[in-house]
């Protein structure tokens, strides 16, 4: 468990991250472990680029193939439509909103 995602959740910071070679910002929701054992962070990407069709959006990054780069020091409203509490992805939840 990485108790700076925790934190940034708890205090509603976005976190820069880089994700296959990109850098993002994403706005952390949820923490923890699916059924295979990955960590995984579900967040709102409010910037960045890659592979996806937008660059903002709802998110679930595997934390293995992620470098999380620093908390950006703005922090977040917790009401991004479309987000809910105990996502049936995680088997465990370390954190959340």
């Amino acid at each position: 468990m990485n108790p700076q995602i925790c934190e940034a959740i708890r205090s509603r910071r976005r976190m820069a991250l880089g994700y296959y070679g990109y850098k993002r910002v994403v706005e952390p929701f949820a923490y923890g472990m699916n059924e295979l054992g990955d960590a995984l962070l579900l967040g709102f990407q409010i910037h960045g680029t890659g592979r996806a069709a937008s660059d903002e959006g709802w998110v679930r990054i595997r934390l293995y193939e992620a470098v999380i780069l620093c908390e950006t020091g703005q922090t977040f409203l917790a009401d991004r439509p479309g987000y809910r509490r105990d996502d049936p992805v995680f088997c465990t939840v370390f954190c959340q909103i």
